[in-house]
């Protein structure tokens, strides 16, 4: 079987950023970057009460607010930031990852070529195929 596609930096960003989504270790550290931001934010008004004259109120408001948005804000900058690195990366002149791409199924493993390059994968080594 013989499969001729065109790879775009659309489908790779796509690629990208739905393994983000489902990968455990980006969702947790993801978690973690959302959750510890807003309590240091919420824990600062109480070390500015001890040091400076401003009223706890003000604080706690102005951080609370911060702490909110740092909460819903992060993962919108965190993707855009994400994408801006993978279109980045594949401007530079060593990238081969785009481009027509032919992948054929031999009987000793799966061989996808390129422009540039030709790669065998055993059939053991495929752990999953998905869409």
């Amino acid at each position: 079987m013989k499969l001729v596609y065109n790879l775009t930096e659309q489908d790779y960003i796509n690629f990208n950023m739905s393994y983000a989504e489902t990968s455990d270790t980006v969702k947790k550290s993801m978690l973690r970057a959302r959750v510890t931001g807003p309590i240091m934010f919420l824990l600062l008004p109480f070390v500015l009460r001890n040091v400076t004259d401003i009223p706890f109120a003000y604080c706690m408001g102005l951080f609370g607010t911060a702490a909110v948005a740092w909460f819903f804000l992060l993962p919108v900058f965190i993707k855009k930031s994400t994408i801006r690195q993978i279109k980045k990366m594949l401007k530079e002149k060593s990238n081969n990852f785009l481009g027509a791409k032919v992948l054929e199924l031999m009987p000793n493993g799966i061989m996808t070529k390129g422009v540039d390059d030709e790669t065998m994968t055993s059939y053991s080594a495929v752990e999953d195929i998905t869409q």
